[in-house]
């Protein structure tokens, strides 16, 4: 089943597509239109497979930020760092267990250099 955000990202997708297609069907140059909305879905595809490679490069070089920071922080400590799966959750989001807290999470918000 597809979530609620997947929805509405292929409803946004698909309209300048359909709307491309009918001002196809409604015009003369009707090639040219056609080849507009075809450039229109290579693109959609390429963006919606390399979006996953995308986030999954960021969260890579966010954990080493917050590895950097951890271990700056808390020098005598291990942790482990994982992150939710699922579109309800921010993939930029990371949950740190501690070693000495086993019961406990904590979820840091990872921005930019530094942050």
């Amino acid at each position: 089943m597809l979530h609620p955000k997947d929805v509405i990202e292929l409803i946004v997708a698909a309209v300048p597509v359909l709307i491309l297609l009918i001002a196809a069907a409604a015009t003369r140059r009707r090639r040219v239109i056609l080849y507009l909305a075809a450039c229109l879905v290579v693109c959609e595809i390429g963006f919606f497979t390399l979006r996953s490679f995308w986030i999954d490069y960021q969260v890579a070089k966010k954990t080493e930020q917050l590895n950097q920071y951890l271990r700056k922080a808390y020098p005598d400590e291990t942790w482990m760092i994982e992150r939710k799966t699922g579109r309800q959750y921010d993939p930029y989001h990371l949950d740190v267990t501690f070693s000495s807290e086993p019961g406990w999470i904590y979820t840091y918000s990872v921005g930019g250099e530094g942050k």
